[in-house]
């Protein structure tokens, strides 16, 4: 199973979304957001709080969505599908 971090990068690269567009309406600098998405810095809940905001949905949405998204890439790639 993919971290938060690397389960957001995915969801935002399906999605087409830029990690320059989510920096600037989360409030994140953008250099900052990307050594956390490719696992160089945690992410904290605050910072999850303003990307899902930015996303516009509720972190326990956006979390949910992110552990879906994990288990359906694993299935493609021949892991064994995990309860979201």
């Amino acid at each position: 199973m993919n971290t938060v971090e690397e389960g957001l990068l995915i969801y935002l690269r399906d999605r087409g979304i830029t990690q320059a567009h989510i920096a600037r309406e989360a409030g994140i600098d953008k250099d900052k957001l990307n050594r956390t998405l490719h696992g160089k810095r945690g992410l904290s809940m605050k910072e999850f709080e303003k990307i899902s905001a930015a996303l516009h949905t509720d972190p326990e949405t956006l979390l949910k969505a992110i552990r879906c998204n994990d288990a359906k890439v694993g299935w493609l790639h021949g892991r064994k599908r995990e309860n979201p």
